[in-house]
């Protein structure tokens, strides 16, 4: 037994320093943690996001949240389009997911989607791959 433990040992496999596997083992609940907080933190930013047609008061309006690498992806539900048009609700309801984004994680990159998929807002506006040099040059507001 102890020939095939040191044969793993040798090729890697086993590691003899437990800190370095530590991150790897809480990385999941980690990112778990933080995808959590910016559902929950997009949420209450959009509570006040009235749609025209939203026809249930008790569905989330974001769907889920994943933070991938560099970027963090937020899906939000069908009914968010019904917001009547105009250009500057399209911005603004785009700008406040990305404000809870990068305001709070070191993501590169925000993707945002609508059920699932990337569309085109009514407006125009395609939020596939918002990188946070963008938002902060053309998204984020001013402080004063």
């Amino acid at each position: 037994m102890k020939q095939i433990v040191w044969a793993f040992f040798m090729m890697g496999v086993l590691n003899n320093n437990i800190q370095e596997t530590l991150p790897t083992q809480t990385q999941p609940s980690l990112r778990q943690n933080l995808e959590e907080f910016l559902h929950d933190e997009a949420e209450e930013n959009l509570k006040n996001f009235d749609s025209q047609q939203w026809l249930d008061e008790t569905l989330d309006k974001v769907i889920d949240v994943h933070y991938i690498e560099e970027t963090v992806v937020v899906n939000l539900h069908m009914q968010m389009l019904n917001y009547g048009g105009g250009s500057a609700m399209e911005i603004e309801l785009a700008r406040k997911i990305m404000e809870v984004v990068f305001e709070n994680t070191m993501a590169q990159k925000i993707t945002i989607l609508v059920d699932g998929q990337v569309v085109i807002f009514p407006e125009g506006s395609n939020f596939k791959e918002v990188t946070r040099q963008t938002y902060e040059k053309y998204y984020k507001e001013e402080e004063v």
